[in-house]
């Protein structure tokens, strides 16, 4: 699958995390549209992104999920110290 159009999710307090991720994407040439996670509350459209990246906690993610039906979606964790996350 060849991205174009990726939807990054943030929280507003993990600005290191969110810097790398900018990085990967502009090496590899794909745009994305960078919204942190408390300035968005709609649902969005299937066809609107090619890929979700939510950067956070689990609260990012699960928020992310929530806004998305058909769209994969990244979870990048973005502080391992306080996170409560079980893989």
């Amino acid at each position: 699958m060849m991205l174009k159009k990726v939807l990054v999710i943030y929280y507003k307090r993990h600005y290191g995390t969110l810097h790398a991720v900018k990085s990967a994407l502009r090496k590899h040439r794909i745009r994305g549209k960078f919204v942190e996670r408390d300035k968005i509350n709609k649902k969005i459209s299937d066809n609107a992104f090619d890929f979700v990246i939510a950067v956070g906690g689990d609260g990012t993610l699960l928020k992310a999920a929530q806004l998305v039906a058909n769209t994969p979606v990244l979870h990048v964790i973005s502080n391992v110290k306080v996170n409560e996350s079980f893989f």
